[in-house]
């Protein structure tokens, strides 16, 4: 895994532009997927091959020591850090099934949130700290953007569209009040698109020519 940072180019440029540098966040053997970067910005999450499948880790960045959490090789991707990021939401897959679950980093104790009968696409913690979006990938209908309550754990579809692999890989503004996604064009290509949480019936695109994003 390599993170990209921004430093100030070494060669007089351009006032108000910086290179970005390429520096290695992890290089411990084998495949690692999927990083997330808490917040802060002081700790990642990822997925590496373990047990004839991948299971969750998490380290400091900066410390040569990653930890553990998962122990079943189900992990099935995107961890998303909680807003003080003592917690990680993440997928796990068997079969053709997903749940959601989410882990306390300094116990490793693991709370099942929700159970589904097909894949999740995408998830994200809202800064807040409130609520989970994932993308949806119901085959009875388009695929959309549900939103699930942490206090009661009801959830709420905030997309739809008649596109039929529809909207998946949602991401909250820092703001908490918009929440990015992408939106099927069709050939395996999308779109961005951009809703406000107060009136999630009117998606704005944000890129226009549909692409493998």
């Amino acid at each position: 895994i390599v993170a990209a940072l921004k430093y100030p180019l070494a060669s007089p440029a351009p006032v108000g532009r910086a290179a970005l540098v390429p520096v290695p966040a992890t290089s411990d053997p084998g495949r690692e997927i999927d990083p997330s970067i808490s917040r802060h910005g002081r700790l990642l999450a990822f997925g590496a091959q373990a047990d004839g499948g991948y299971d969750l880790f998490w380290r400091r960045i900066g410390e040569d020591r990653a930890r553990r959490l998962t122990h079943d090789g189900r992990f099935g991707g995107y961890p998303a850090w909680s807003p003080r990021g003592d917690r990680i939401a993440f997928v796990r897959i068997n079969g053709n099934r997903s749940s959601i679950s989410i882990v306390e980093i300094a116990s490793g104790k693991i709370e099942p949130l929700l159970s589904l009968d097909r894949r999740v696409s995408g998830l994200d913690w809202s800064p807040d700290g409130t609520t989970l979006a994932f993308g949806d990938t119901n085959p009875r209908r388009p695929h959309s953007i549900v939103t699930v309550d942490l206090a009661t754990k009801s959830s709420r579809t905030i997309t739809q569209t008649a596109s039929s692999d529809g909207d998946s890989k949602p991401a909250y503004s820092p703001d908490g009040q918009k929440l990015a996604f992408l939106r099927d064009a069709g050939l395996g290509l999308s779109r961005i698109f951009v809703i406000d949480l107060a009136d999630p019936q009117s998606p704005i695109a944000v890129t226009h020519r549909a692409e493998d994003i």
